[in-house]
């Protein structure tokens, strides 16, 4: 079954990359959700990554056309994940940031269940769902350094519904220009963010910012 979708997630996962985006051709279910639809292809390696190589050209915003084959079904919160056709992804063009606003998540107030940076193991199969894509006006990073690491952390911060979150930030794009452009996004501003779950850790999945993209 061929589809289409707009790439809001390109990360790095374990030997490979991570790349998801919500469906153009049917982008909500047939109005019974207010929850856009998200396809995430995966393979059959061990962390379901995709090579590197087959998807280094795609973008944030990218129309991306895949074949998929089967629903994957072993991760219960990972309703997303779909098993595709090794080198049938094509991109098919672009869209802008405003294009977004069709696509957020009008269902969910509280980010993957609760106000908390994670969820617990023994509710994760309640969630149902591992990614949203939100609009926030106050978004800003910042750096924390944890005392069993040298390195530091770039989280981000914004509010939502009223409520204000922290979590990691994974985008290697966003990482990137911001390491080549110090003080840019200390100031809050505008912006659409792709949340995640994480890979289980000691029995918590904490929710990420895989994505940053900027309103203009």
């Amino acid at each position: 079954m061929k589809v289409h979708f707009v790439c809001l997630a390109n990360s790095f996962k374990e030997g490979g990359k991570c790349v998801a985006g919500i469906l153009l051709d049917n982008s909500r279910e047939q109005g019974i959700s207010k929850k856009p639809v998200w396809i995430r292809p995966v393979t059959h390696s061990h962390h379901g990554e995709i090579p590197a190589l087959e998807v280094g050209e795609i973008e944030l915003l990218d129309i991306i056309e895949v074949e998929l084959t089967e629903k994957e079904q072993s991760l219960p919160h990972q309703t997303e994940n779909y098993y595709y056709v090794p080198g049938s992804m094509k991109l098919k063009g672009r869209l802008t940031p405003s294009d977004l606003n069709q696509y957020l998540d009008e269902e969910h107030q509280l980010i993957f269940g609760n106000r908390g940076k994670a969820v617990r193991k023994e509710d994760i199969s309640k969630i149902g769902y591992s990614l949203s894509l939100i609009y926030t006006t106050d978004f800003h990073a910042y750096e924390k350094t944890y005392h069993d690491s040298i390195y530091p952390q770039v989280r981000g911060k914004f509010t939502y519904h009223q409520l204000e979150h922290d979590f990691p930030i994974t985008d290697p794009d966003f990482l990137w220009d911001r390491k080549r452009n110090p003080g840019k996004y200390d100031a809050p501003r505008p912006a659409y963010l792709t949340l995640s779950l994480g890979t289980e850790f000691e029995a918590w999945y904490y929710k990420l910012i895989v994505a940053v993209i900027s309103k203009s």
